[in-house]
């Protein structure tokens, strides 16, 4: 409970500050410093989840095949290059909240702590990053992605 605490403390203080922040720069140092202790948190975690123990066990074991194609390829590249199975939710965890800055820091300033704030605050959905890791990144992916429709610049997904 303790680290929840100051997960949000460090979140609406990291995101008011950009809010006050002229300075590009200062920004992106504040977004990265946020970003490297949530995926910490988030990232090192064991036994924390209800699938935990399933991605663990698929990932010791080499089944990859029933998850998405970036997904299963992430376990492969993972699984190739010897690192155990907590840097997968460390990746997954990096992905999502890449994603998730990027939905955020396309609001403005004035509404960016808010919504860090609300994702926090209402438990659903940041312990669903635990819970339904990959369903999660889907979720943000499209977050952002909607954030591009009428946009000028073309992606391709």
């Amino acid at each position: 409970m303790g680290t929840y605490i100051f997960l949000m403390l460090f979140s609406v203080a990291a995101f008011f500050s950009i809010r006050l922040v002229k300075n590009e720069s200062l920004t992106n140092i504040i977004m990265l410093i946020w970003l490297i202790v949530i995926v910490f948190i988030s990232g090192f975690r064991v036994d924390l989840g209800q699938d935990f123990s399933g991605y663990k066990s698929n990932f010791e074991n080499q089944e990859f095949s029933h998850y998405e194609p970036l997904v299963a390829l992430l376990c492969e590249i993972l699984y190739y290059i010897n690192l155990p199975y907590i840097y997968f939710f460390v990746a997954l965890s990096l992905f999502t909240f890449i994603f998730f800055l990027k939905f955020v820091s396309g609001k403005d300033r004035e509404i960016q702590y808010l919504i860090v704030l609300i994702f926090l605050a209402l438990p659903h959905y940041y312990f669903q990053t635990y819970n339904l890791t990959r369903q999660m990144l889907a979720v943000v992916i499209f977050a952002y992605a909607s954030t591009l429709i009428g946009s000028k610049i073309k992606y391709i997904f």
